[in-house]
This record gives C-alpha cells, sequence and structure tokens, in this order.
C-alpha cells in the first residue's frame, strides 16, 4: 500500500504515529477482541507503511557515503528499544503499561514534528 501514498514523508510520519500508536493504546483497553484485531490491523498496516516510506526517504535524502551511517543509526535504535523491552520485562513492568508508554511517547512525537511542520509553513 505504500507505493500508493503521495503525501510527504513528514506528513505521512505525523498521521502514521497518531494513528498507528493510537490504535495501539486503544488495543490496551478492555474492548471486545473484534475490535482488538481491528485496531492490531491498522496499527499494523501503518507501521509495515511506515518502514517503507522510510527506506524511501533514507534513500532518496542521502547521498551514498551517508546511507551506510543512516542504516547504522536505524539499526541501533532498534537495537536500543529491542534492550530496553528486555529489561522492562526483567524487571516486571507490565505489558500493557509498556504499550501504553511507548505509544504516548510516540504520540508526542509526532505532535512535536507536527508543530514543526506548521511553524515551518509560516
Amino acid at each position: 500500500m505504500a507505493p500508493f501514498v503521495k503525501w510527504q514523508a513528514t506528513t505521512f510520519f505525523v498521521v502514521d504515529y497518531l494513528v498507528s500508536d493510537s490504535c495501539l493504546i486503544d488495543f490496551t483497553l478492555p474492548v471486545p477482541n473484534v475490535v482488538r484485531l481491528g485496531l492490531l490491523l491498522i496499527a499494523g498496516i501503518g507501521m509495515g507503511m511506515s518502514g517503507n516510506v522510510f527506506e524511501k526517504l533514507m534513500y532518496r535524502s542521502f547521498n551514498v557515503g551517508n546511507i551506510s551511517a543512516m542504516h547504522a543509526l536505524a539499526i541501533s535504535t532498534f537495537a536500543f528499544c529491542s534492550v530496553t523491552s528486555y529489561l522492562a520485562a526483567w524487571i516486571k513492568v507490565d505489558t500493557l503499561v509498556l504499550w501504553r508508554g511507548a505509544g504516548i511517547l510516540t504520540i508526542i512525537f509526532g505532535l512535536v514534528i507536527m508543530a514543526f511542520l506548521i511553524k515551518s509553513k509560516r
């Protein structure tokens, strides 16, 4: 589905962060399982498209010498998040609390990007 999205990357990421992570937060609420499945489907599609759009943005925005550094940064960020998840499980943080916290942080990040976009258009 990502090739059909014609938005600017920054606009796409704002919408993705707000919609996908709202779905993940809503998933942790006491809702019927059918609704949870739908929320996970929407979040998964958005996150999958986000990875595709990020890859396109990375290859389009950086010269060949910087792509390896950008790829290393993305992989390092993923590794950091993985280790954080493992540590959270080790110290017995409730999974729902972890999901909600990650979702809220990502929504805040999306709102910050949106604020910068609005400010830069003025």
